[in-house]
């Protein structure tokens, strides 16, 4: 139930706060893709919901890159399609004349990710 509680809480600071919870999107990022493996539904429903409101209000190449550090080669395989899911939308959000400018290392980091999870063994992961 604490853990529940805690995901919700950072749903809400993503959400009110926005970019200045830049600072604290790698670490936050870590934490709720180890939830992501959660065997209960509602967690796991909470995860999306808070990594949802990450990837749309928080600076988009802060996301990206904490996105792909912790859940590009993460071992469980439900934190892996909430990082291609998530990415596809963070996709959405910058969009592709941003996203593929070639600026800051952002469009090879970026493809490299997407190829890494397009090769990945577990289906719902592609």
């Amino acid at each position: 139930m604490v853990s529940r509680t805690a995901i919700v809480t950072l749903a809400h600071l993503y959400a009110h706060l926005g970019r200045g919870m830049d600072a604290e999107v790698e670490g936050t990022t870590r934490a709720l893709l180890q939830k992501a493996g959660e065997a209960s539904g509602f967690i796991r429903d909470d995860v999306e919901l808070a990594l949802g409101y990450m990837v749309v209000n928080v600076t988009p190449s802060r996301s990206m890159n904490a996105l792909i550090n912790t859940g590009v080669r993460h071992r469980n395989t439900a934190a892996r399609k909430s990082t291609a899911q998530h990415l596809g939308r963070l996709a959405e959000v910058m969009g592709s004349s941003h996203l593929l400018s070639g600026k800051k290392d952002l469009t090879e980091r970026f493809i490299h990710a997407i190829c890494c999870l397009a090769v990945d063994c577990a289906l719902e992961v592609r």
